[in-house]
């Protein structure tokens, strides 16, 4: 698997690439949790739009909901939408971390392409 992290001025797009396991997912995750610039990002991208499959349990999904509940805790305002272009699969996974972190402070969505995250992303910062 490669996962590719491009920051950018005001988040973080994180693309996935080829095959993808949900150890590979987790350790990715906690990577950005100890960057320092992950305080004061406003948006988390996770573009799977390259990922040609993937192992990811109901298991790894629950924990990495755990540890975004803890992430939250350091920098409460990110936008955290997914790209899902297609697969039933992936889209029942995101859809159960959705509502695994529905308590937490991001706004969790997805959507089928990076222009509509995109766009969803500069409409919410715009308001605020």
């Amino acid at each position: 698997m490669a996962v590719i992290h491009h920051w950018e001025n005001w988040g973080l797009h994180t693309c996935y690439v080829g095959f993808n396991t949900g150890e590979e997912l987790l350790s990715a995750a906690l990577e950005v949790s100890g960057d320092p610039r992950f305080d004061q990002i406003n948006y988390l991208i996770g573009d799977w739009s390259g990922s040609e499959s993937s192992n990811i349990t109901m298991e790894d999904v629950q924990k990495l909901a755990s540890y975004i509940e803890a992430f939250s805790r350091s920098n409460s305002n990110i936008l955290h939408p997914s790209v899902l272009p297609e697969g039933e699969s992936r889209q029942a996974m995101v859809a159960l971390y959705a509502m695994l972190t529905e308590d937490i402070p991001w706004t969790v969505t997805w959507f089928d392409t990076l222009e509509e995250a995109r766009a969803w992303i500069e409409s919410e910062l715009a308001t605020v």
